[in-house]
């Protein structure tokens, strides 16, 4: 997977507050916005990040100097331009990969960065937002069929009635690198028209050829801003998790409950790679009490066919952990879903999500040892 990250905007709307780039507002301790996206993309494993500049890009490119694995390109329109064309420009050199789209005018927690990079949207694209769409919103709105499937997609100055059902856009985006081409080719036609348009304009208007998905990230820690006003409530809030102690723990197979079905095509590859690697990295996490397996389902269904009779686990009850489904038709308490797992009824893969604290943990088994059951 590769990102991009458009940052070429002047913020009209910050005029009289800053003259930087939104990017180049400073977050804390001395950290920029557009610095600590970039690290955070960095910490999930992804190195292959463009960056898009434009206004005061001088300014820009000074701190993008002193960051790793950053491709920079220049929008010299960027006056001119809503932002079609700097989604141009960013993606003309990108193929054949998903790619995750930020604004620069963001601020995520750490696990938000990964939640939507991660696999939990393999092989969509989405339009992430963030809520519903509310009185007092403005800006990129959309429906669903009740099944996630985007169906319509706006953007509007101001909240009606009329929207009612509407989830408010993030400013974050996946392509699947199946629709991407197609998305280049209209980005390039509706530019060639007028660059007083957003990106979204182009998928707006075809859907029929362009299908997405809505990924929900309203239980993360997340802003964006436009004005000053939102600046200073952005900063209010509290991105930083603490971090947990936990120690691995080995439990017997025989003992957990699994709450989902697997990803047959997700699975070949979570094997290969603990194969090939051939050490057991990441524990799984469990609610130890119960036995039921909150993360990790891909991990269980191998080690089962790879005749371990253990796996490494990290324990959390369920008071410690937030739940919510990735599937609108889908509902469901904590106390069902334990239900659901000990009488084998399980929901499909990527249905149910843990939002977990921070943890502090090491695990670097090898896979001989696991087969002896040997203590961590």
């Amino acid at each position: 997977m590769k990102a991009l990250i458009l940052s070429a905007g002047m913020g009209s709307r910050m005029r009289g507050f800053s003259s930087l780039p939104k990017g180049l507002m400073c977050y804390v301790d001395g950290e920029f916005l557009v610095e600590r996206l970039i690290r955070q993309l960095h910490q999930v494993g992804i190195d292959n990040i463009t960056v898009v500049v434009g206004y005061k890009k001088s300014f820009m490119l000074q701190i993008l100097d002193r960051v790793e694995n950053v491709t920079v390109v220049d929008n010299p329109l960027y006056d001119k331009d809503k932002n079609i064309l700097s989604m141009k420009l960013g993606l003309k050199d990108i193929t054949d990969d998903d790619i995750v789209v930020f604004e620069s005018d963001m601020i995520a927690s750490d696990d938000l960065v990964g939640f939507v990079t991660g696999t939990d949207f393999i092989d969509h694209s989405v339009w992430y937002t963030n809520g519903i769409f509310k009185k007092g919103m403005y800006g990129g709105i959309l429906r669903t069929d009740g099944d996630d499937h985007v169906t319509d997609i706006k953007i509007v100055d101001r909240y009606n009635t009329c929207y009612n059902g509407y989830h408010k856009l993030s400013g974050i985006m996946r392509i699947n690198s199946s629709e991407l081409d197609m998305f280049k080719k209209l980005l390039k036609v509706y530019s060639n028209n007028t660059l007083d348009q957003y990106y979204l304009n182009p998928w707006i208007e075809n859907l029929d050829v362009l299908p997405c998905i809505r990924g929900d990230i309203s239980h993360y820690v997340f802003s964006s801003f436009n004005t000053p006003e939102e600046y200073m409530d952005a900063l209010r809030k509290n991105y930083n998790q603490g971090v947990v102690d936990k120690k691995i723990k080995l439990v017997s197979i025989d003992q957990l409950y699994p709450v989902e079905a697997v990803d047959k095509k997700h699975l070949h590859v979570v094997k290969q790679h603990i194969m090939n690697n051939g050490y057991w990295v990441k524990p799984l996490k469990v609610s130890i009490s119960d036995g039921t397996v909150m993360d990790g389902h891909h991990s269980l269904a191998i080690a089962k066919d790879i005749g371990l009779d253990k796996v490494p686990v990290i324990d959390f009850s369920y008071d410690e952990v937030n739940i919510w489904s990735l599937h609108e038709r889908y509902i469901f308490s904590k106390e069902q879903i334990i239900i659901d797992a000990h009488n084998g009824r399980l929901y499909p893969a990527k249905t149910v999500k843990h939002r977990f604290p921070q943890v502090k943990y090491s695990c670097n088994i090898r896979l001989d040892e696991l087969k002896k059951n040997m203590e961590v």
